[in-house]
């Protein structure tokens, strides 16, 4: 017969097994279900065609191979995903695991489905905590859009809990051209994300035709070349998406042989941008080595502007060296969008002979230092002046050499005793040392076929010719035929 104390060691000992029993019971089929949780839960979250083998299911380690699954616009594939658990008691699902992973995005149908900017997004209950001790994946994400070719994304991405309602994590994206580090930091309870870059580099050649795709450039088409690199922060707070950033572009060059043959070399910019989900512009500074297009070279270009919330970009300054001297633009607004861009040029000390060169069919040759104020509108191919004017600042002088048989003799009687000298200039004999010359263009208060008028006063360069010359002319006709932009010329000129 027993004695008590054996009785009582039995029970324990069975009521010991029973619970170590009933607790791996409990763990064995809970890990069993997992990978029916883990159809369940893709599908719920409105996945389809979601496909995997289970490798191993232990509780300590679930591994998976082949997953695979279709969201919408993404094809998502990886090779192995495992959790791993060090104490098989705890509640954590332990450390997750993905490996070789592939998802195949089409841009085009995501971006479609994307709510619009400044939508407020669905509302939804803060999550009760994320069950995972570690995350980490690795793999690539291949983009697709329109008929451009894949690009692929080299992706790498960890996260740890920092307590109990605390994330952090880092990513890394890399390819050809292109490479990108972000960490982050996530709270649980408000939903709130803030994130920063610690690098960010872009070569503009290989990811030009996928820029133009989604933000088409005017005039195009266009071919870029340089390195623009930077720094991004942002946050989401409250169903909002704010993010900022500051960017840098060297060692750069554009081309448009639509515009002329538009080449700019040795261009620099450094941008600040407040809002990049409707990139609002705080300040960009921009400056250029060269511009040319057609006949126009212009050196040491700078500008200043930004963008406001209407689109529109407001330019504050705009300057280069041209034409021997330097030309300047006021302020003025430019819209994306609208076919033509306004502003008024100043001239400081342009030299009057690369002016001349720029025109055709003009009977004169000119050379002296001009300043002026012209506005001018551009609409893509036609060029327009406003009223403005070009001239001889006080004190200073130009020569003039006239090849227009008739122009300052008509009128005048052959006998009349400054015919001869006035016949010589026209013909080109003689120069004039121009001191008064003042070009008006479209002036006000002239007849509506006039569009320039013409001041000259001077005198013969030989000093033993004592003429003195006044000269008022007018120019009929359309002015800008003039300008040599690959227009018809279909200006007169007439006393």
């Amino acid at each position: 017969m027993s004695t008590p104390s054996t009785k009582v060691r039995f029970a324990l000992t069975w009521f010991v097994a029973v619970i170590l029993v009933v607790g791996a019971t409990a763990t064995v089929v809970r890990w069993a279900v997992l990978p029916w949780a883990l159809g369940s839960a893709l599908k719920a979250g409105g996945a389809s065609e979601v496909t995997f083998a289970v490798q191993r299911a232990s509780p300590w380690r679930l591994q998976v191979a082949n997953l695979g699954f279709n969201l919408e616009a993404i094809q998502f594939a990886a090779a192995s995903v495992s959790l791993e658990r060090s104490h098989w008691w705890t509640p954590s699902l332990g450390k997750l695991r993905v490996k070789d992973a592939r998802m195949e995005v089409d841009v085009d149908r995501l971006a479609a489905r994307a709510p619009a900017v400044g939508a407020a997004p669905a509302a939804s209950s803060p999550p009760g905590g994320i069950p995972f001790e570690e995350i980490s994946i690795e793999g690539r994400v291949v983009l697709r859009t329109g008929d451009e070719p894949d690009q692929t994304l080299v992706v790498g991405f960890a996260a740890r809990p920092l307590g109990e309602a605390a994330w952090r994590g880092e990513a890394t994206v890399a390819a050809p051209g292109f490479a990108v580090a972000i960490e982050a930091s996530y709270r649980l309870p408000g939903q709130e994300l803030d994130f920063q870059t610690t690098a960010l580099r872009l070569d503009l050649q290989p990811w030009q035709k996928w820029a133009e795709h989604w933000a088409p450039l005017p005039g195009g088409p266009w071919e870029l070349a340089g390195a623009l690199t930077g720094e991004v922060s942002g946050y989401y707070r409250d169903g909002k998406f704010v993010a900022r950033g500051e960017f840098h572009l060297r060692e750069s060059r554009v081309t448009n042989p639509g515009l002329g043959g538009l080449t700019a070399e040795g261009i620099e910019a450094d941008v600040e941008v407040a809002d990049l989900s409707q990139f609002l512009t705080r300040k960009a500074a921009l400056r250029a080595k060269t511009v040319t297009s057609g006949k126009i070279v212009l050196t040491d270009v700078a500008a200043e502007f930004s963008r406001t919330e209407s689109g529109r970009f407001d330019v504050t300054a705009l300057s280069a060296r041209a034409l021997g001297g330097t030309l300047s633009v006021e302020p003025f607004v430019y819209r994306p969008g609208d076919p033509g861009v306004a502003a008024v040029v100043r001239a400081e000390d342009i030299q009057a002979e690369q002016v001349m060169a720029l025109t055709q069919d003009l009977p004169a040759r000119a050379s002296g230092r001009l300043s002026g104020r012209l506005p001018v509108r551009y609409d893509g191919d036609q060029l327009r002046f406003g009223t403005g004017w070009l001239g001889l600042k006080e004190g200073d002088s130009a020569e003039i050499q006239f090849h227009a048989a008739g122009l300052l003799t008509a009128g005048t009687s052959p006998k009349s005793p400054q015919y001869a000298v006035l016949k010589k200039v026209e013909d080109g004999i003689l120069k004039l040392k121009v001191t008064e010359l003042r070009l008006d263009i479209r002036p006000p208060n002239a007849p509506a076929s006039r569009t320039a008028q013409l001041h000259v006063v001077g005198a013969p360069v030989d000093p033993e010719v004592k003429a003195p010359v006044t000269l008022d002319l007018n120019v009929n006709g359309p002015l800008e035929s003039l300008i040599n932009l690959g227009m018809k010329s279909g200006a007169s000129m007439g006393k």
